[in-house]
């Protein structure tokens, strides 16, 4: 009987349609300034039936995935274009999964990862000291030569008398360290901004500003 089964459940893998894609993830790289990412994700009916893609699911309304043809025969192949817009994402790191459904009643699930490259970075987000700390803290600033000429001009604080910062430029082209100090020993709370010489457009910009806490 146990083998009965068996043979029946590998007799019906090879009959009824098998949807095979070449790879289920992808990671890519990508500059802030492109307007998206791309995926071409092929497949192929690997069983004896033809086999009809009944619906796609994204993760996200930012991406969208189109087969070549929903039906595909015993042999044949296709292709999934997936694309990613990039202004609607959170840089820098995004990953969307999209669900393909067939009418074998399977679920092929893909995962597309994507790294965007703003043209201005700030890192870290956040400098936070204890109350009674004044020790010194690096901000970096990193501007993609490849995107702009932009230099650093100077950084901007919206709080007056809160921190004193000085910088300096990095070992490659576009990149700045700044070093962050509280003028006092509790309760700071300032907004830290990179002035550049050129206007960037914001959609290459990755959050381009620092808070600084002390608390």
């Amino acid at each position: 009987m146990f083998r009965s089964t068996i043979f029946y459940l590998l007799t019906c893998a090879a009959v009824f349609g098998a949807l095979d894609f070449t790879s289920k993830e992808n990671a890519v790289s990508v500059k802030g300034t492109s307007k998206t990412a791309e995926w071409i994700c092929s497949f192929t009916n690997t069983g004896k039936n033809r086999i009809t893609i009944t619906s796609i699911k994204t993760d996200c309304g930012c991406t969208s995935a189109v087969p070549s043809t929903q039906s595909i025969g015993r042999g044949e192949s296709g292709i999934l274009t997936i694309k990613l817009n990039i202004a609607s994402t959170t840089p820098p790191f995004v990953e969307h999964v999209i669900s393909v459904f067939t009418d074998d009643k399977k679920e092929n699930i893909l995962k597309f990862s994507v790294s965007v490259v703003r043209a201005v970075a700030v890192t870290p987000k956040m400098l936070l000291w204890s109350n009674g700390d004044t020790t010194a803290k690096k901000l970096f600033v990193r501007i993609d030569r490849d995107v702009t000429d932009a230099s650093l001009v100077r950084f901007d604080v919206d709080s007056k008398d809160t921190f004193a910062i000085t910088w300096e430029s990095g070992e490659r082209p576009g990149e700045y360290i700044a070093t962050v100090i509280p003028k006092a020993k509790d309760h700071l709370r300032a907004t830290i901004v990179p002035v550049l010489d050129k206007t960037i457009d914001n959609s290459s910009i990755d959050q381009m500003a620092a808070m600084a806490i002390v608390r």
